[in-house]
Protein backbone atom coordinates (compact mmCIF):
# COMPACT_ATOMS: atom_id res chain seq x y z
CA UNK A 1 0.00 0.00 0.00
CA UNK A 2 1.21 3.73 -1.12
CA UNK A 3 2.79 5.56 2.10
CA UNK A 4 0.41 8.55 1.15
CA UNK A 5 -2.61 5.89 1.12
CA UNK A 6 -1.45 4.76 4.78
CA UNK A 7 -1.35 8.09 5.53
CA UNK A 8 -5.15 9.31 4.54
CA UNK A 9 -5.88 6.52 6.43
CA UNK A 10 -4.37 6.78 9.55
CA UNK A 11 -5.74 10.07 8.99
CA UNK A 12 -9.40 9.42 8.91
CA UNK A 13 -9.59 6.39 11.80
CA UNK A 14 -7.97 9.04 13.76
CA UNK A 15 -10.54 11.68 13.04
CA UNK A 16 -13.82 9.42 13.75
CA UNK A 17 -12.18 8.18 16.92
CA UNK A 18 -11.73 11.91 18.27
CA UNK A 19 -14.79 13.04 16.79
CA UNK A 20 -16.96 9.79 17.78
CA UNK A 21 -18.83 10.47 14.21
CA UNK A 22 -18.68 7.43 11.69
CA UNK A 23 -19.12 7.44 7.82
CA UNK A 24 -21.96 5.19 6.15
CA UNK A 25 -19.22 3.08 4.95
CA UNK A 26 -18.28 1.68 8.23
CA UNK A 27 -21.97 1.06 9.52
CA UNK A 28 -23.83 -0.14 6.59
CA UNK A 29 -23.11 -4.20 5.80
CA UNK A 30 -24.53 -6.79 3.68
CA UNK A 31 -25.64 -10.33 4.84
CA UNK A 32 -25.30 -13.09 2.96
CA UNK A 33 -26.87 -16.79 4.09
CA UNK A 34 -24.94 -19.46 3.75
CA UNK A 35 -26.27 -22.70 3.66
CA UNK A 36 -25.13 -24.53 6.70
CA UNK A 37 -26.19 -28.44 5.15
CA UNK A 38 -25.40 -29.33 1.39
CA UNK A 39 -28.33 -31.53 2.17
CA UNK A 40 -30.48 -29.64 3.91
CA UNK A 41 -34.24 -27.86 2.64
CA UNK A 42 -33.63 -24.85 0.86
CA UNK A 43 -36.74 -23.14 2.19
CA UNK A 44 -35.27 -23.86 5.93
CA UNK A 45 -34.48 -20.51 7.45
CA UNK A 46 -32.67 -22.60 9.99
CA UNK A 47 -30.44 -24.16 7.61
CA UNK A 48 -28.80 -20.84 6.87
CA UNK A 49 -26.25 -19.08 8.67
CA UNK A 50 -26.00 -14.88 7.98
CA UNK A 51 -22.28 -13.42 7.06
CA UNK A 52 -21.63 -10.00 7.65
CA UNK A 53 -19.84 -8.33 4.10
CA UNK A 54 -18.45 -5.22 5.30
CA UNK A 55 -16.41 -2.07 4.34
CA UNK A 56 -12.29 -2.72 3.80
CA UNK A 57 -12.10 0.99 6.39
CA UNK A 58 -14.39 -1.43 8.93
CA UNK A 59 -11.81 -4.33 8.73
CA UNK A 60 -8.60 -1.97 9.20
CA UNK A 61 -10.60 -0.51 12.08
CA UNK A 62 -10.73 -3.57 13.78
CA UNK A 63 -7.43 -5.15 13.09
CA UNK A 64 -5.90 -1.93 14.61
CA UNK A 65 -8.31 -2.39 17.61
CA UNK A 66 -7.10 -6.18 17.59
CA UNK A 67 -3.52 -5.09 17.26
CA UNK A 68 -3.51 -2.20 20.02
CA UNK A 69 -5.34 -3.60 22.75
CA UNK A 70 -4.24 -7.24 22.45
CA UNK A 71 -3.29 -7.47 26.13
CA UNK A 72 -6.61 -5.89 27.41
CA UNK A 73 -9.28 -8.46 25.08
CA UNK A 74 -7.18 -11.27 25.64
CA UNK A 75 -9.52 -13.99 26.54
CA UNK A 76 -9.02 -16.79 29.28
CA UNK A 77 -6.80 -19.93 28.70
CA UNK A 78 -9.76 -22.23 28.79
CA UNK A 79 -10.69 -20.31 25.54
CA UNK A 80 -9.44 -21.90 22.51
CA UNK A 81 -11.55 -19.83 19.73
CA UNK A 82 -10.09 -17.31 17.59
CA UNK A 83 -6.76 -17.96 18.89
CA UNK A 84 -3.05 -17.85 17.78
CA UNK A 85 -1.51 -21.00 17.50
CA UNK A 86 -5.04 -22.51 18.40
CA UNK A 87 -6.74 -24.99 16.22
CA UNK A 88 -9.63 -27.64 16.92
CA UNK A 89 -6.83 -30.23 17.14
CA UNK A 90 -5.69 -28.92 20.63
CA UNK A 91 -9.11 -28.45 21.44
CA UNK A 92 -10.21 -31.76 21.00
CA UNK A 93 -6.85 -33.79 22.71
CA UNK A 94 -8.15 -31.07 25.99
CA UNK A 95 -11.31 -32.10 26.04
CA UNK A 96 -11.21 -35.67 25.65
CA UNK A 97 -10.58 -37.11 29.41
CA UNK A 98 -11.65 -40.09 31.39
CA UNK A 99 -14.67 -38.80 33.10
CA UNK A 100 -18.27 -37.56 32.74
CA UNK A 101 -18.04 -34.60 29.80
CA UNK A 102 -20.97 -32.91 28.77
CA UNK A 103 -20.60 -30.57 24.49
CA UNK A 104 -23.07 -28.23 24.85
CA UNK A 105 -24.25 -25.52 22.27
CA UNK A 106 -25.27 -21.84 22.11
CA UNK A 107 -28.16 -21.52 19.22
CA UNK A 108 -27.20 -18.43 17.45
CA UNK A 109 -25.06 -17.13 19.65
CA UNK A 110 -23.32 -14.48 17.68
CA UNK A 111 -26.57 -13.04 16.98
CA UNK A 112 -28.26 -13.12 20.47
CA UNK A 113 -24.80 -10.71 22.18
CA UNK A 114 -26.73 -7.82 23.75
CA UNK A 115 -24.88 -4.48 23.25
CA UNK A 116 -25.29 -2.89 26.50
CA UNK A 117 -23.85 -6.14 28.39
CA UNK A 118 -20.69 -6.74 25.59
CA UNK A 119 -19.85 -2.82 26.12
CA UNK A 120 -20.28 -3.35 29.82
CA UNK A 121 -17.57 -5.86 29.75
CA UNK A 122 -15.12 -3.86 27.08
CA UNK A 123 -15.08 -1.47 29.55
CA UNK A 124 -14.18 -3.66 32.81
CA UNK A 125 -11.51 -5.15 30.82
CA UNK A 126 -9.81 -1.46 30.80
CA UNK A 127 -10.62 -0.49 26.80
CA UNK A 128 -9.89 3.47 26.79
CA UNK A 129 -13.18 5.19 26.70
CA UNK A 130 -13.32 6.98 23.14
CA UNK A 131 -12.76 2.88 21.81
CA UNK A 132 -15.41 1.92 23.83
CA UNK A 133 -17.15 4.86 22.40
CA UNK A 134 -16.45 4.12 18.96
CA UNK A 135 -17.26 0.37 18.73
CA UNK A 136 -20.91 1.24 20.23
CA UNK A 137 -21.37 3.83 18.15
CA UNK A 138 -20.53 1.52 14.80
CA UNK A 139 -22.84 -1.38 16.11
CA UNK A 140 -25.83 0.77 17.97
CA UNK A 141 -25.67 2.44 14.54
CA UNK A 142 -25.44 -0.80 11.93
CA UNK A 143 -27.59 -0.50 9.17
CA UNK A 144 -27.66 -3.94 7.34
CA UNK A 145 -29.10 -5.76 4.67
CA UNK A 146 -29.85 -9.14 3.48
CA UNK A 147 -29.18 -9.89 -0.38
CA UNK A 148 -30.80 -13.83 -1.38
CA UNK A 149 -30.17 -14.28 -5.17
CA UNK A 150 -28.52 -10.90 -5.92
CA UNK A 151 -31.94 -9.25 -4.57
CA UNK A 152 -31.17 -7.04 -1.71
CA UNK A 153 -33.25 -6.21 0.77
CA UNK A 154 -34.17 -2.46 2.36
CA UNK A 155 -31.75 -1.75 5.25
CA UNK A 156 -32.72 -2.26 8.64
CA UNK A 157 -31.20 -1.33 11.80
CA UNK A 158 -29.44 -4.43 13.97
CA UNK A 159 -29.86 -4.31 17.72
CA UNK A 160 -28.32 -7.07 18.69
CA UNK A 161 -25.41 -9.81 18.06
CA UNK A 162 -22.04 -9.22 16.44
CA UNK A 163 -21.44 -9.57 12.80
CA UNK A 164 -20.56 -13.35 11.82
CA UNK A 165 -17.28 -12.96 9.32
CA UNK A 166 -16.45 -9.55 10.97
CA UNK A 167 -12.26 -9.39 11.58
CA UNK A 168 -13.25 -8.49 15.69
CA UNK A 169 -16.39 -10.18 15.77
CA UNK A 170 -15.40 -13.34 16.92
CA UNK A 171 -13.07 -11.67 19.50
CA UNK A 172 -15.82 -9.62 20.67
CA UNK A 173 -17.80 -12.88 21.35
CA UNK A 174 -15.12 -14.79 22.98
CA UNK A 175 -15.32 -11.35 25.48
CA UNK A 176 -19.09 -11.70 25.96
CA UNK A 177 -18.14 -15.75 26.91
CA UNK A 178 -15.54 -15.20 28.91
CA UNK A 179 -17.17 -14.42 32.18
CA UNK A 180 -19.12 -17.34 31.81
CA UNK A 181 -15.76 -19.67 32.07
CA UNK A 182 -14.45 -17.27 34.79
CA UNK A 183 -17.13 -17.78 36.98
CA UNK A 184 -16.81 -21.55 36.27
CA UNK A 185 -13.16 -21.76 36.76
CA UNK A 186 -13.71 -19.60 40.21
CA UNK A 187 -16.58 -22.48 41.28
CA UNK A 188 -13.83 -24.81 42.41
CA UNK A 189 -16.24 -27.58 40.61
CA UNK A 190 -15.05 -29.81 38.10
CA UNK A 191 -12.00 -31.50 37.02
CA UNK A 192 -8.32 -30.11 37.86
CA UNK A 193 -4.87 -31.95 36.94
CA UNK A 194 -2.25 -30.58 39.62
CA UNK A 195 -3.69 -26.95 40.42
CA UNK A 196 -4.88 -26.28 37.00
CA UNK A 197 -8.42 -26.25 36.49
CA UNK A 198 -10.11 -27.42 33.51
CA UNK A 199 -13.44 -28.31 34.29
CA UNK A 200 -14.89 -26.27 31.45
CA UNK A 201 -12.82 -25.56 27.85
CA UNK A 202 -14.56 -23.63 25.53
CA UNK A 203 -14.32 -23.09 21.41
CA UNK A 204 -16.32 -20.11 20.76
CA UNK A 205 -19.86 -21.12 21.51
CA UNK A 206 -18.40 -24.74 21.89
CA UNK A 207 -18.27 -25.47 25.66
CA UNK A 208 -17.12 -28.54 26.96
CA UNK A 209 -17.77 -29.11 31.44
CA UNK A 210 -15.61 -32.08 32.19
CA UNK A 211 -16.74 -32.99 36.05
CA UNK A 212 -15.77 -36.30 38.18
CA UNK A 213 -19.36 -36.75 39.83
CA UNK A 214 -23.00 -36.17 38.62
CA UNK A 215 -22.81 -33.83 41.18
CA UNK A 216 -20.53 -31.42 40.58
CA UNK A 217 -21.50 -31.86 36.47
CA UNK A 218 -25.06 -30.36 38.16
CA UNK A 219 -23.17 -27.50 39.75
CA UNK A 220 -21.42 -26.53 36.61
CA UNK A 221 -24.66 -26.94 34.82
CA UNK A 222 -26.60 -24.83 37.13
CA UNK A 223 -23.96 -21.67 36.74
CA UNK A 224 -24.60 -22.16 32.96
CA UNK A 225 -28.26 -21.66 33.58
CA UNK A 226 -27.63 -18.83 35.49
CA UNK A 227 -25.46 -17.16 32.84
CA UNK A 228 -27.37 -17.74 30.15
CA UNK A 229 -30.34 -16.14 31.78
CA UNK A 230 -28.64 -13.14 32.60
CA UNK A 231 -27.06 -12.51 29.36
CA UNK A 232 -29.48 -13.83 27.09
CA UNK A 233 -28.10 -16.93 25.95
CA UNK A 234 -30.02 -19.40 24.64
CA UNK A 235 -27.99 -23.17 24.94
CA UNK A 236 -29.46 -25.66 22.39
CA UNK A 237 -30.61 -29.42 24.28
CA UNK A 238 -30.59 -31.00 21.02
CA UNK A 239 -27.16 -30.11 19.99
CA UNK A 240 -25.51 -31.09 23.34
CA UNK A 241 -24.40 -34.04 24.03
CA UNK A 242 -23.21 -36.36 27.40
CA UNK A 243 -21.06 -39.25 27.61
CA UNK A 244 -18.96 -41.12 30.15
CA UNK A 245 -15.27 -41.62 30.10
CA UNK A 246 -14.87 -43.46 33.45
CA UNK A 247 -15.12 -47.30 31.41
CA UNK A 248 -12.47 -48.38 33.98
CA UNK A 249 -14.32 -47.24 36.93
CA UNK A 250 -17.14 -50.05 36.58
CA UNK A 251 -19.53 -48.87 39.34
CA UNK A 252 -19.36 -45.41 38.75
CA UNK A 253 -19.74 -45.86 34.96
CA UNK A 254 -23.10 -47.88 35.49
CA UNK A 255 -23.71 -45.21 38.22
CA UNK A 256 -23.62 -41.94 35.86
CA UNK A 257 -25.85 -44.22 33.19
CA UNK A 258 -28.69 -43.71 35.33
CA UNK A 259 -28.53 -39.87 36.05
CA UNK A 260 -30.52 -37.24 33.78
CA UNK A 261 -28.74 -33.68 33.18
CA UNK A 262 -30.52 -30.80 31.69
CA UNK A 263 -29.76 -27.08 30.46
CA UNK A 264 -32.03 -24.78 30.48
CA UNK A 265 -34.82 -27.35 31.48
CA UNK A 266 -34.70 -29.80 28.95
CA UNK A 267 -32.61 -33.17 28.92
CA UNK A 268 -29.39 -33.84 27.53
CA UNK A 269 -28.82 -36.70 25.01
CA UNK A 270 -26.20 -39.30 26.63
CA UNK A 271 -24.27 -40.96 23.49
CA UNK A 272 -21.06 -42.99 23.21
CA UNK A 273 -19.50 -41.40 20.83
CA UNK A 274 -20.23 -37.79 17.99
CA UNK A 275 -18.91 -35.88 15.93
CA UNK A 276 -17.55 -31.90 16.79
CA UNK A 277 -15.38 -29.76 14.91
CA UNK A 278 -14.52 -32.24 12.26
CA UNK A 279 -13.73 -34.62 15.39
CA UNK A 280 -14.92 -37.99 16.08
CA UNK A 281 -15.03 -38.03 19.88
CA UNK A 282 -15.66 -41.43 22.30
CA UNK A 283 -16.14 -42.04 25.39
CA UNK A 284 -13.37 -45.11 25.16
CA UNK A 285 -10.78 -42.92 23.81
CA UNK A 286 -10.17 -44.54 20.77
CA UNK A 287 -8.75 -42.66 17.68
CA UNK A 288 -9.47 -45.08 15.49
CA UNK A 289 -12.68 -44.07 13.88
CA UNK A 290 -11.13 -39.96 14.45
CA UNK A 291 -8.06 -41.05 12.19
CA UNK A 292 -10.36 -42.87 9.91
CA UNK A 293 -12.37 -39.27 8.86
CA UNK A 294 -9.15 -37.97 8.43
CA UNK A 295 -7.70 -40.25 6.00
CA UNK A 296 -10.99 -39.87 3.84
CA UNK A 297 -10.55 -36.17 3.90
CA UNK A 298 -6.43 -36.51 2.89
CA UNK A 299 -7.21 -38.99 -0.07
CA UNK A 300 -8.97 -37.00 -2.52
CA UNK A 301 -7.18 -33.46 -1.25
CA UNK A 302 -4.17 -35.93 -2.64
CA UNK A 303 -5.81 -36.47 -5.69
CA UNK A 304 -6.88 -32.95 -5.86
CA UNK A 305 -3.06 -32.00 -5.62
CA UNK A 306 -1.85 -34.33 -8.19
CA UNK A 307 -4.38 -33.51 -10.33
CA UNK A 308 -3.82 -29.85 -10.15
CA UNK A 309 -0.04 -29.93 -10.57
CA UNK A 310 -0.61 -32.03 -13.80
CA UNK A 311 -2.55 -29.50 -15.06
CA UNK A 312 0.16 -26.36 -14.60
CA UNK A 313 2.19 -28.77 -15.58
CA UNK A 314 0.31 -29.44 -19.33
CA UNK A 315 -0.46 -25.55 -19.20
CA UNK A 316 3.39 -24.56 -19.08
CA UNK A 317 4.22 -26.56 -21.78
CA UNK A 318 1.37 -25.36 -23.93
Amino acid sequence: MPTETCLYICLFLTGISINCTVSKDLICSTIIPIPKKSNGTAADSENYRGIALSSILGKILDNVILEKYHDRICTSGLQFGFKRISSTDMWKRNSVVLYETSNFDASKAFDRVQYYKLFRLLIKRGLPAFVVRLVSLIYWTCYTCVVVWLIASEYFVAHNGVKQGGVASPVLFCIYIDDLLARLAQSGVGCFIGFNFVGVLGYADDIVLIAPTPSAMRQLLLICDTYAVAYDIMFNANKSKMYFGAQNRRSLHNAMKECIFEIRGNQILRVDSFSHLGHIITSNLDDSEDILQKSLFYRPSKHFLCFFKQTVRLRLNF
